[in-house]
Parts: C-alpha cells; structure tokens; sequence
C-alpha cells in the first residue's frame, strides 16, 4: 500500500512540473495573440513592433535590444524576451522627373536660379508643390582664346533660355555707324531692309560717294 502512494505521489509531481514548464518560444505568438483577445491588449505583441521572442540569454540578442516588458509582450512564456534587432535605413525617396534631368528644385524668383535656367515644369517637374520650379544649370562653356579676336570685341551667344552656348568675334568699328550697331551699304531701295537711314552727320560712313548708314 505504501508503495502504491508513493507511486501516485512521484507522478502528481511530475505532471505538476510537466504543466509549469514554459512553452515553446516558438508558440509565443499564438499566445500573445491569445492574451490580446481574452482582454490584455494593453501590451503590443513582440511581432507588432518587429521583434523575436526568444528566451533570455546573453547571447540570444547580440546586436539587437530586448524590448520593454511592460510595453511588448511575448505571452505567458516564463523566461521568454522580445529581441527587436536595428530595422535597415528606409531607401531614399525616388528623384522627380526635375532631379532625374539633373536639375534641382527651388522657389520660383528671379534670383533662384542664378546658374541657369527654369525647366518646363511640364516635362521636369517637381511634384505637387506650388511655386516651386526645376532649376537647370547652364552648361558651362571654357571662354575663346585670345587669338580668336585679338581686333574685336568678344560676344557671348546666348540661346532662348538664356545660356551662353557659344561666342562671336565682333570686329571694331571702323566709323560711327558701325559703332552704333549699323552697316555702311550702298543707297539703294533693297540695300536697307529695316528702312532706318541715319543721319549721315551723326553716323558717317567716311568719305565714300553713294553709301548709307543703316541702322537695325
């Protein structure tokens, strides 16, 4: 009889410690999602915030941090940690069509874009905010030698954006009317398209017989 007890005890402690023995870590999970719906939802779950629930070691969270007890929870688990390990930087924003261009974008003033030019915003666009604009830089262009106008005057060639793209050699002006911007032409109906004669006393051509002084 004595032997029988003893045998009925022995197993009674064993189911006991069979019952209190924490459950897996792997089943963490479930249990949190169970504690969540019997009305402990005061706590996140480990998964929400991006965490593992593991059981506390020293080295079961190397280059990670084990979160706030009493804010995540991994379950019912004894000995059981939340290991949230560092999350990868987000991936920069994609380039707008302005930035893929290579231009960048900037309030609309007129000194913004002290470098270049404003794009079509319907081509380079910034995205939706309003008064922003696609700056563009002008190429940049290595001035002529000296050599390439050494009795002129170097002028910058601009195009419709206002971006030098080139340079012309302007000779010196030989008389008063080339030095206003005019051409000494012979006098004739067709020798003068703007039909701007100047006055040959204020604007000489020198001292040639038949020759105007045309003006743009």
């Amino acid at each position: 009889m004595k032997r029988m007890t003893f045998l009925f005890v022995t197993l009674a402690l064993a189911a006991g410690c069979s019952a209190s023995t924490s459950p897996d870590p792997k089943d963490d999970t479930a249990s949190t999602d169970a504690e969540i719906k019997k009305g402990h939802g005061s706590k996140l779950s480990c998964a929400s915030v991006g965490g593992q629930c593991t059981g506390i070691h020293y080295q079961a969270c190397q280059g990670g941090t084990w979160a706030d007890a009493n804010v995540v929870t991994c379950g019912a688990g004894i000995g059981v940690g939340c290991c949230v390990m560092p999350q990868p930087p987000p991936p920069p924003p994609a380039p707008n069509a302005c930035e893929s261009f290579g231009g960048r974008c900037t309030g609309i003033s007129p000194s913004a874009c002290p470098e270049g030019f404003f794009a079509d915003a319907t081509q380079f666009s910034c995205g939706g905010g309003v008064g922003v604009g696609c700056c563009v830089a002008c190429p940049t262009l290595s001035p002529p030698a000296p050599s390439f106008c050494p009795n002129g005057t170097i002028k910058p060639r601009k195009d419709e954006a206002g971006c030098i793209h080139g340079y012309d050699c302007v000779p010196a002006a030989n008389n008063a009317c080339e030095a206003a911007g005019g051409s000494c032409v012979g006098l004739s109906p067709s020798s003068c398209p703007s039909g701007n004669w100047a006055d040959a006393s204020t604007h000489p051509c020198g001292t040639g017989i038949g020759v105007g002084w045309c003006l743009p």
